[in-house]
């Protein structure tokens, strides 16, 4: 009967004698139905930003960015949930080894004008072997960091990695659909997503991650709609080189709102079509 370890059987079919089976664990019921345990028991509290990072890569995509990259890692600090996303051409050990020393970079930049100090003490990932490597151990080991990482094929392991990943796939694929944009514009809307999300909502928390991670209330009033036509004003130094000059130059130039300055909230980024470049602007 296939292993069926029940006495129920005895009641419903003919022709088997009437025998009371024992329950048993077998070496082929284990081989046949063993199924894979998922650890529900909560990671160790963290207390501060840096306690522990969490890093996961995303990709390849099936199209080039217009950067010319397939690759999103991300990184959530468990403590903030602050997100911040990189875009990569591939998954080599030292372009991710570099990836993650310019987010240190970044954070002890921000924490110092806060005069604080940011101190990165463990990295949480899965056993990719861009991360199982002796250059990213090295480089941990000197900074006096641990490596964590999860059992292999258990994505669930690195569920506050994996669930940014899909928070972040979700939004933005939803700002580039509504602004009509093409595929090659996924890492414009990638960054916005995340930028978007360090603003809003999480769960289980009262504040945001920006608060969390600044200590201050993000302001949202110079948000604009991704991918909305916009004419970007050209200063007078350079008005000349719009084929005029003097008072009938021309003053703006047609571009698409693609995103925003990360630390600088007045300076947003703005796609050319005719270039086929991004700019910064704030006007």
């Amino acid at each position: 009967m296939g292993n069926d370890q029940s006495n129920k059987i005895n009641d419903m079919v003919d022709g088997l004698d009437r025998i009371k089976i024992r329950p048993c664990v077998c070496n082929t019921c284990m081989k046949a139905k063993i199924t894979r345990t998922v650890n529900r028991k909560p990671m160790t509290k963290v207390h501060a930003p840096g306690d522990r990072l969490h890093i996961d890569l995303f990709g390849p995509l099936p199209c080039k960015s217009l950067q010319g990259n397939r690759i999103m890692i991300t990184y959530t600090d468990q403590n903030s949930k602050m997100v911040d996303v990189d875009f990569l051409p591939n998954k080599k050990a030292d372009s991710i080894l570099n990836s993650l020393k310019r987010y240190i970079v970044r954070s002890e930049t921000t924490f110092r004008k806060q005069r604080k100090e940011f101190k990165l003490r463990c990295v949480h990932c899965d056993r990719g072997k861009e991360f199982l490597n002796h250059s990213f151990s090295k480089f941990l080991q000197a900074m006096r960091c641990e490596l964590e990482c999860t059992v292999g094929y258990m994505p669930e392991a690195n569920g506050i990695a994996e669930r940014c990943n899909r928070i972040i796939l979700e939004k933005g694929q939803a700002l580039r659909i509504e602004s009509g944009l093409p595929e090659e514009f996924w890492e414009f809307a990638f960054t916005t997503a995340s930028y978007l999300r360090n603003r809003g909502p999480v769960s289980n928390r009262s504040i945001t991650p920006w608060e969390a991670w600044f200590g201050e209330r993000p302001s949202v009033a110079h948000l604009r709609v991704f991918g909305c036509p916009v004419v970007v004003h050209i200063p007078k130094e350079k008005r000349t080189d719009a084929g005029s000059s003097g008072k009938l130059a021309i003053k703006g130039w047609d571009g698409i709102f693609v995103g925003y300055n990360n630390l600088t909230p007045t300076e947003y980024i703005v796609w050319d079509p005719l270039t086929k470049k991004s700019r910064k602007t704030r006007h």
